[in-house]
């Protein structure tokens, strides 16, 4: 793991004006004397140089806000589907949100690959890296909280595989003072996690790609819904992330898949889902009454409601039967699935209907 540093808000005490924004008090100004600006950030540089290494820091980015004269290194950017607007329109983000008045906007399914695709023609060679992003730039919306992020984290994954150089989920956890700390255990905040270390979906779905291999398999899809797949190889493994994904305005129902490997295999699967009845840990809060706060036992109940199950099927005639659920997301494991040593994956193809 390696830090991106980010140079962002001015200290108090060089700050030009007394210009401060969110609750924290973050000072946006100018320094009041570049020299001693300058001072600050050698002996930073010096710090780190000293602490971590030349060759270490050398590997490292450093993004500095509000200088858009320094030569280009990279690109930093951040996106949101609600986002749509501004990049469409031209809004500004004032504007934006004081015509929304902080209701989530209506955007339309793969919105986010089409967002990549642009900038990642825009970026030409320079690293491209999404330091923000989420499934909606909305503090409050519930679909932060529910099975709904994870199926789109798992389609936007998988839409921009080769696009983007770095992405960076916004944020690890609800503990945000931004916006002012909101009450509640799930209050639609953008942590992959609740204030009280609650795992809600989505942070199952980056348990998902976190465990995957990094050889990707063709597949060739003729189901004409809103459930896709993505496989890869691991090792002697074949792994397939399998989702159903819809915007909320957009139509969803349950879906049936058929799976046809590449050969005819005989044997088992293991399974694990995230849907209204899997890692779903909001649903047995609501089923609580949705209590502002809990107590030991029942965080225990709502931790363990977060965890992954794995489920054994079978597997028939090279062929996998899968049900998913609207906003819902599976991850399948088949082991020993590649027999002989990797020759020509590249080759190898799913067929999904």
């Amino acid at each position: 793991m390696k830090p991106f540093v980010e140079l962002s808000f001015m200290p108090t005490c060089l700050a030009s004006q007394k210009n401060q924004i969110f609750p924290y008090g973050g000072n946006n100004s100018m320094p009041k004397s570049d020299k001693v600006w300058e001072k600050l950030i050698t002996k930073f540089i010096e710090h780190i140089l000293e602490r971590y290494g030349k060759d270490e820091v050398e590997s490292w980015y450093f993004e500095v806000w509000n200088e858009p004269n320094l030569p280009l290194d990279f690109i930093s950017t951040h996106h949101y589907s609600t986002d749509d607007p501004l990049w469409k329109s031209g809004m500004d983000i004032e504007e934006f949100f004081r015509r929304s008045k902080g209701k989530p906007s209506d955007y339309y399914r793969g919105v986010l690959k089409e967002m990549t695709t642009k900038t990642r023609k825009e970026a030409k060679e320079y690293p491209l890296f999404y330091t923000e992003w989420n499934v909606s730039a909305m503090l409050g919306d519930a679909i932060h909280d529910e099975p709904y992020a994870a199926a789109m984290v798992a389609k936007t994954l998988a839409d921009n595989y080769g696009l983007v150089d770095c992405y960076s989920y916004w944020t690890f956890s609800d503990i945000f003072e931004e916006q002012s700390q909101k009450p509640g255990i799930f209050h639609g905040g953008f942590g992959l996690q609740t204030v009280e270390g609650i795992e809600k979906p989505v942070f199952r779905l980056f348990e998902f790609f976190h465990n995957l291999g990094n050889q990707r398999i063709k597949v060739e899809d003729n189901n004409n819904s809103t459930a896709e797949i993505l496989a890869v190889q691991k090792g002697k493994d074949l792994q397939i992330v399998a989702y159903n994904h819809n915007v909320p305005s957009g139509k969803i129902k349950t879906e049936q898949l058929t799976i046809d490997l590449d050969h005819k295999f005989n044997g088992n699967y293991e399974i694990k889902r995230i849907d209204e009845n899997h890692a779903n840990p909001k649903k047995l809060w609501q089923e609580m009454g949705e209590p502002t706060y809990v107590d030991k036992e029942q965080l225990a109940k709502l931790r363990s409601a977060s965890q992954l199950v794995s489920e054994q099927l079978a597997i028939k005639s090279g062929k996998i039967n899968l049900e998913l659920l609207p906003q819902s997301c599976a991850l399948i494991t088949i082991l020993n699935y590649f027999l002989q040593d990797y020759i020509s994956v590249v080759n190898k193809y799913l067929n999904i209907t």
